[in-house]
């Protein structure tokens, strides 16, 4: 990722994950989804990491996308 416009998205909405977890639960998969998305269109940065392992989170509980989420979280370990 190199846009600097992305990567300060990326930023942004990594800050807004804990505000997000405390308030509601699509809030944070919506914050997930999207910073995974950006990490798919634009390339990873740091937040990538981050955004998998939120995403592993949220994918089951939210979507019912158990497996999706395994895959994700194995993603982020590397």
């Amino acid at each position: 990722m190199t846009n600097p416009d992305v990567l300060d998205t990326m930023d942004v909405l990594a800050e807004v994950v804990t505000p997000a977890k405390c308030f509601n639960l699509n809030l944070l998969s919506l914050v997930a989804c999207r910073m995974v998305n950006l990490s798919l269109e634009h390339g990873n940065s740091d937040g990538s990491c981050f955004a998998y392992v939120w995403f592993a989170i949220v994918s089951g509980p939210c979507f019912g996308n158990h497996r999706d989420g395994f895959r994700f979280g194995r993603l982020a370990m590397n």
